[in-house]
């Protein structure tokens, strides 16, 4: 029990911070509404959508979308303040509002995990570079003697320190 409770806590946590810039668009939307008398503006809900998939992953964007059509229903389909759609035309938007925003959900979601697998390579290239670099220098040194010990003639003598001489070159 404590195990799965482990593992759904950080979901929920990235669900409840998904909820904070739907929350903020909300008011924003609102006031807009207020002040202007605008009578759409669905898409904005798409923005918390994008932020929650970008930063907290595709169930965090889900949580956005969600709550995106339920603010955008209340708010901006007649009957306003109320959450009944009266008209088809409403459904028609709300299943198009809820495919976009799956679709922009997954596609931010794989562009960040791009973006992650870039950096990831980044990082390998940069390791891969930095080793290469600390073991030139050695390598060179271990060379260098190796050719040094090669002309020596009490090793050039010994066939089997030469041998050993011989494998250390290139």
């Amino acid at each position: 029990m404590k195990s799965s409770w482990n593992h759904i806590r950080p979901e929920l946590r990235k669900i409840a911070l998904a909820l904070l810039p739907l929350a903020a668009v909300t008011l924003a939307m609102f006031a807009l509404l207020s002040v202007t008398g605008v009578s759409r503006g669905s898409v904005a809900f798409l923005i918390p959508v994008v932020v929650a998939a970008i930063r907290w992953g595709f169930v965090a964007a889900i949580a956005a979308s969600i709550g995106g059509v339920l603010a955008s229903i209340f708010f901006f389909y007649a009957p306003v303040y109320d959450f009944q759609i009266s008209r088809p035309k409403q459904i028609i938007d709300v299943a198009v509002y809820i495919f976009v925003a799956l679709i922009v959900s997954r596609l931010a979601t794989q562009l960040s995990a791009a973006r992650v697998r870039a950096e990831g390579e980044v990082l390998r290239q940069a390791l891969t570079d930095s080793v290469s670099h600390e073991l030139r220098t050695p390598l060179a040194s271990i060379l260098g003697s190796a050719s040094v010990l090669a002309s020596a003639p009490p090793v050039a003598g010994d066939t089997r320190l030469a041998g050993l001489v011989q494998g250390v070159e290139p």
